[in-house]
């Protein structure tokens, strides 16, 4: 798996028809690449819930994905708006986060009254039951906010993946994508296995942000 950009529920390439993952197949008659290696292309398998549909060729979509990948994060526009994603993102949560911390000095406060002996340990138990009940709230929203995949890239990350990418091996150019689209999609739709670098790049949109919650245990 390590040898392919584009397969599994971990990259972010998906299937433009379905939105499935990807998965590979090698070629059935036998046919090989010029260098003899035997040739494979990539598909979205019904047997694991995708629809059947064969993609592109495998070194030709490792090729573009790889371009793809390269000119997005060399655009300036793309930092920017992830730094906006970021800022937006502690925005949401700053709230969540200070009314957790209000509620847990509110904790203390009622632990030091009860220590001074000017509340009976009923009367903690209720104040603790409540703030925890509230506390427990933030919390749930905090997680559903986090559940949305967000960016983490900054200048150095970009610097280094443009850097290392030519000379990289396939399994390290695998995490080098995984981390540039953190929190992003890129779909491509069906085709021939045979088609071309110019049909292929035709048919591979371009990176766009997942905004949903993401799946339990990666579904």
């Amino acid at each position: 798996m390590a040898t392919y950009l584009c397969t599994g529920k971990d990259s972010p390439v998906g299937c433009g028809n379905c939105g499935h993952y990807l998965d590979i197949n090698t070629n059935a008659r036998g046919k090989t690449y010029p260098d003899g290696v035997l040739r494979h292309h990539y598909r979205c398998l019904r047997t694991s819930g995708g629809c059947g549909k064969t993609i592109a060729d495998w070194r030709t979509l490792d090729e573009i994905i790889g371009d793809v990948m390269l000119r997005w994060l060399a655009d300036p526009q793309v930092l920017a708006t992830i730094r906006r994603d970021q800022e937006d993102r502690n925005a949401e949560r700053f709230p969540h986060l200070e009314d957790i911390a209000q509620r847990e000095r509110r904790k203390s406060h009622w632990g030091r009254l009860f220590n001074d002996g000017k509340i009976s340990a009923d009367q903690l138990t209720e104040m603790i039951d409540d703030l925890n009940a509230d506390i427990q709230k933030s919390q749930a929203r905090l997680s559903e906010i986090d559940s949305v995949p967000l960016s983490r890239l900054n200048e150095s990350t970009i610097a280094q993946i443009l850097h290392s990418w030519e000379t990289a091996a396939p399994a390290d150019k695998r995490k080098d994508l995984q981390q540039a689209w953190h929190g992003f999609r890129v779909l491509v739709d069906p085709g021939s296995s045979m088609d071309g670098k110019d049909k292929v790049w035709r048919r591979v949109h371009k990176p766009m942000r997942v905004s949903v919650q993401a799946p339990p245990n990666g579904a």
